[in-house]
């Protein structure tokens, strides 16, 4: 992963990681790395515990994996088609 994308590692979150507030202190760490990314999602099927107020103060907008690969679908459905090609090697 680190090879293929190496902005994906994202370090250097621990500050942030310590200032947040969530239902499940275990989940800290992945908003810490979305602020620290500046990412505009949270991918999760764990909504309960990355409520909507904490994410909009840094705005973040939570999604489930479902909403998101529907919003790539909706975006453009035919790359999304082609990324998920199967080849046939009979």
């Amino acid at each position: 992963m680190n090879q293929t994308f190496p902005d994906a590692n994202i370090i250097n979150y621990s500050k942030i990681e310590r200032e947040l507030e969530l239902p499940d202190k275990n989940d800290k760490h992945g908003l810490a790395a979305a602020i620290k990314s500046e990412s505009k999602f949270i991918d999760t099927f764990n909504i309960k515990d990355f409520p909507k107020s904490t994410l909009s103060d840094y705005n973040i907008e939570r999604i489930t994996p479902d909403d998101f690969i529907m919003k790539l679908i909706k975006q453009n459905e035919e790359l999304v088609n082609n990324a998920l090609k199967i080849n046939d090697y009979h």
